[in-house]
């Protein structure tokens, strides 16, 4: 490293050219060479880090990239999704997720994700969703891999369980037809 620095700012002898240009093609055929012999490091590559040093995006771009994700493609109906797994897909880091997503929505990442598949299922009660299929099936036709964690998210959301819910929006319409 030292050698490369005395050449660049021409503090060698130009007769030490030669010499240099000589060490530069042996490090370059030593590092091929252990490439070939260690082949495994090539396979450990692509799990690197990659650091974003160039582009350090705001929160409210990722925010906003974020919630198009969601609305658009219901990114969130995958049962599986983890903010690691998130953010590969995003290519971000997951600290610049958990950012954005806290600086515009005041919560973490799972109540986030949670929050979007209430608001489907609700939306699903409205359709009449459950007049053909049942709660534990809207859960899983949600996103949620749990009836439990559905129950817990709904009551967070909405102080009542998904049944609770459905039955509240039921008795007015009904009054309704009974009234007409």
């Amino acid at each position: 490293m030292s050698l490369s620095n005395l050449y660049y700012f021409n503090i060698l002898n130009t007769s030490f050219d030669a010499t240099l240009n000589v060490m530069i093609q042996i490090n370059a055929f030593l590092s091929l060479v252990f490439f070939i012999l260690n082949p495994s490091i090539i396979h450990y590559l692509p799990t690197i880090k990659k650091k974003a040093t160039l582009l350090n995006p705001r929160e409210r771009d990722i925010y906003a990239l974020i919630v198009n994700l969601f609305e658009k493609e219901q990114y969130f109906l995958q049962p599986n999704i983890t903010l690691e797994k998130f953010a590969f897909d995003l290519n971000f880091s997951k600290k610049n997720i958990q950012k954005a997503i806290k600086k515009s929505y005041p919560t973490n990442f799972n109540d986030f994700v949670n929050d979007y598949r209430i608001k489907f299922s609700v939306a699903s009660i409205h359709n009449n969703y459950l007049l053909k299929k049942n709660i534990k099936s809207l859960a899983e036709d949600s996103g949620f891999n749990s009836h439990q964690t559905f129950y817990r998210a709904f009551r967070r959301l909405y102080n009542k369980t998904p049944m609770e819910y459905y039955k509240s929006i039921e008795n007015p319409i009904k009054r309704l037809i009974q009234e007409s």
